[in-house]
């Protein structure tokens, strides 16, 4: 940066704005004095343009992730998002929401990040931006490759693959990267003839770029991969040693976590399960210091597995508690953000029920153990045990599956949530992407009180029946989904009838008693409801979420049971 401060070529306006946004980033880090002088011959121009302090703000945002505070700085990050999609900078709004992305996703929340690098991919396409898209798909590859969708990650990571090699100067750091896990998504596939094309590919890539510390332990990883596949476990082992003695002198330890993780897994392969064990234990020791929970559970399961292998079957199902409880608590803390409790007691049952099955039959073994300790069946209860496990797991992951399929359905009422809602903005499956819409939020009046009155049951019963009473009144192409707790939003085409049809709507839910275990009860409902849109610009701009709140509110103010518009 001082090299370029001291050249006699006069910076363009966009140099300057970079070299602005450059040293405010450096000042978060130093506090020399040159920054400051440096600063001072920025041109006022350049840091009185209205977006420079909504930037500045994410880039702090990102200087605050880095340091550790993830929460806050997410937190600032969608505070950014919101103001640049308020001021309308739109140019800048793809590389916002793709870090916001990326941050959400880091905190494994899954439905959060999903929006943000929707939108962002979207958007990215709209104004043909093929950096960002590029960044927006890797981004995508990543929260499915989370997800355990091996071949919607394959997608991804081939499509920011593609755009990368397009643009007219290539980063073959990058292209090292998208390549390597590219070839990790075909080695879940099973499809290791292209896996290790690839693999090849990334370390071709390597030998053309910059070759710093962290890209050339990723080139051992790639080499690792490559011995592993061809069962040369010789040249794999020195290739271990190299990987960890060099991600340990460089100090990256993520990567010295990925170098201990395929020594477990070699050591595994070679049935030295003491040698695993030790490896892997060094694995979760440097994930907790990276500080990322999605590889401390890779190496959790790495771990039960080698537990298993051994045949210590006790150490492998407590383990595998211990996973399945943090898995819980994560899936919670995420779902009790987003949607209502009822939907949070479901889950959270399910899975109590699963661990209260578990636990049942743990204790049953245990007693059957006590009777057969003289008994000569040891070898029988073995293949019992192994038989139960992969049971377990199948249950399991067949459960997980299950789980990620319910992510866009409401548990409660059938009807689809705001997940799907934002999918089908960009997909446009169930609704039309050239239509113009309302988008009416509808409120249930007083519901608080029911709940209180006659039980969080009841409110349920009438939860359900005001979803199965507003279905018939939809046509094709229209959305109806549950926005979270009393709160409902439709996408009604935007037509001479569309009001007139909130308003029958609302008139037969109030005519009508819902019947429920206390009896019959006459429930109202509000309905607020935006201007003539369409779903790219729904997607594009949250002000007609905004418009669509602000007129439900008036009609609570006005007396309720009313239909709001402009």
């Amino acid at each position: 940066m001082q090299k370029i401060l001291s050249s006699s070529v006069q910076p363009s306006a966009r140099d300057w704005v970079y070299q602005y946004l450059i040293l405010n980033n450096i000042a978060n880090h130093s506090d020399d004095p040159w920054i400051d002088t440096s600063l001072s011959k920025i041109p006022p121009k350049i840091y009185q343009l209205d977006w420079i302090p909504t930037l500045l703000s994410a880039e702090n945002a990102l200087h605050t992730w880095y340091s550790g505070d993830k929460r806050v700085a997410l937190i600032a990050m969608e505070a950014a998002v919101a103001e640049i999609e308020k001021q309308e900078f739109w140019f800048l709004l793809p590389r916002l929401l793709n870090w916001a992305g990326n941050m959400a996703l880091s905190e494994n929340d899954i439905l959060h990040a999903q929006k943000y690098l929707l939108k962002a991919e979207y958007l990215s396409k709209l104004r043909s931006d093929e950096f960002s898209l590029s960044l927006s798909n890797y981004n995508l590859y990543k929260m499915y490759y989370k997800l355990g969708q091996w071949e919607e990650a394959l997608n991804h990571i081939q499509a920011a693959r593609r755009l990368k090699e397009e643009l007219p100067s290539i980063n073959n750091d990058i292209l090292q990267i998208y390549w390597y896990n590219e070839a990790v998504t075909y080695n879940h596939l099973h499809q290791y003839d292209k896996a290790k094309l690839a693999y090849l590919k990334a370390s071709e890539y390597f030998q053309n770029g910059k070759k710093s510390d962290r890209y050339y332990v990723l080139d051992l990883r790639t080499q690792i991969a490559i011995s592993l596949m061809e069962d040369d476990y010789e040249r794999s082992n020195a290739l271990v040693q190299k990987c960890i003695s060099t991600a340990t002198l460089f100090d990256l330890p993520y990567s010295l976590g990925r170098c201990y993780h395929k020594q477990a897994k070699l050591e595994l392969t070679n049935k030295r399960y003491q040698q695993a064990l030790s490896a892997v234990d060094a694995s979760l020791k440097s994930y907790e210091k990276f500080d990322s929970a999605s590889a401390i559970l890779s190496a959790m399961k790495l771990k039960a597995r080698i537990y298993e292998s051994q045949g210590n079957f006790e150490s492998a199902y407590d383990l595998a508690k211990q996973i399945y409880a943090t898995e819980k608590e994560q899936l919670l803390l995420k779902v009790r953000d987003l949607t209502h409790a009822q939907e949070t007691f479901d889950l959270a049952r399910q899975v109590d029920e699963l661990s209260l099955e578990v636990i049942l039959n743990s204790n049953k073994l245990d007693r059957t153990n006590q009777y057969l300790d003289y008994a000569k069946w040891l070898g029988f209860l073995s293949i019992v045990m192994i038989f139960m496990m992969y049971a377990r797991t199948y249950m399991i992951k067949r459960e997980n599956a299950r789980l990620v399929v319910r992510s866009s359905v409401d548990q409660l009422t059938g009807l689809h949530n705001r997940h799907y809602y934002y999918q089908q903005l960009v997909k446009g499956e169930a609704i039309s992407l050239d239509q113009h819409y309302h988008l009416a939020l509808l409120d249930i009046d007083h519901f608080k009180g029911i709940n209180d009155s006659y039980g969080h049951l009841v409110g349920d019963e009438v939860l359900k029946q005001l979803a199965e009473r507003i279905l018939p009144w939809l046509l094709p192409q229209e959305l109806f989904v549950r926005w979270g707790g009393e709160e409902f939003l439709l996408l009604i085409k935007a037509d001479s009838q569309s009001i007139e049809r909130l308003e029958r709507v609302l008139k037969t839910l109030a005519i009508m008693p819902f019947n429920t275990s206390a009896g019959g009860l006459i429930v109202t409902s509000s309905i607020g409801v935006s201007g003539k849109v369409t779903p790219a610009q729904l997607l594009a701009d949250e002000s007609h979420f905004l418009e669509a709140d602000e007129r439900l509110y008036s009609a609570k103010l006005q007396g309720r049971n009313r239909v709001v518009t402009d």
